[in-house]
Parts: structure tokens; sequence; C-alpha cells
């Protein structure tokens, strides 16, 4: 696997490479990829199961309306590591 997919799988990789930007999962799982974060970091930040966070990342559903603004929230913080 190359380095930018390190500890994330093939059909993850797919998936949000191919996803609509405009979605704030989208926008966490090309972050996650970029900066080499886990799901499983993701999940207990935001307070769910890392089976939870890559169905969202990878499109299979969608988070409940709640979770979004930790979603945004974490987005931002990730994208403004250097």
């Amino acid at each position: 696997m190359s380095k930018q997919g390190r500890g994330h799988s093939t059909l993850f990789i797919s998936r949000v490479r191919s996803a609509e930007l405009s979605k704030p999962v989208a926008r966490l799982a090309r972050a996650c990829i970029k900066y080499n974060v886990s799901v499983v970091s993701i999940a207990d930040d935001i307070g769910v199961t890392r089976a939870t966070v890559y169905n969202w990342l990878v499109g299979f559903s969608e988070p409940r309306p709640q979770f979004l603004p930790r979603i945004e929230k974490l987005t931002a913080l990730l994208t403004q590591r250097k």
C-alpha cells in the first residue's frame, strides 16, 4: 500500500477519492488520509465506535445530525495541521 494510504483499507481510499466533498464526512475522510489519522482515533474523538465511523467514511451510512458539529470541528482541527 502507498504511503498515503498507510493504515486505511483500499475500499476506504477508493470511496474517499470519489466522495462528494460538499459532505462533511467526505472532508473528514480526506483529512484522515492526508494526515494519516486512524478511524479508531476519530471514533474516540466523536464518541462512537470504529465501525460507525468506517461506515460513514465509506458511504455505507450517514451520521446522525447531532454528530455533524463534532465532525466539522474535528475536520477543521485536522486541516489546520501543517
